[in-house]
């Protein structure tokens, strides 16, 4: 999964510090370190399973850190004419604090 940005709240791209990010990866803005945390924690998931939360850092536009908390939970789609339904991932953000060298 890519986790492209789909309809951005204010609040996200302000947290980002980025005007239009729409169509961009999440994982542009996930910490190198934290990549593959992020991507077993939330590409493993069904419709079925139940909601989690992981903290990772995050990286805003400007490449300055902070610890950010991720709240996640898969939902199914329907597309019309499709055979089967899809998923989107729904994310919750939740900036924690910013990280320190």
């Amino acid at each position: 999964n890519d986790f492209h940005i789909k309809k951005p709240h204010r609040a996200l791209l302000d947290l980002l510090g980025a005007d239009e990010v729409e169509g961009r990866s999440l994982l542009d803005f996930i910490g190198a370190s934290d990549r593959g945390r992020f991507l077993d924690a939330f590409t493993s998931d069904t419709a079925a399973s139940p909601a989690k939360s992981l903290t990772v850092q995050m990286l805003d536009a400007q490449g300055t850190a902070s610890e950010a908390r991720f709240y996640h939970v898969q939902v199914p789609t329907f597309a019309p004419g499709a055979e089967l339904p899809g998923a989107e991932h729904l994310l919750g953000i939740s900036e924690v604090g910013e990280m320190h060298d």
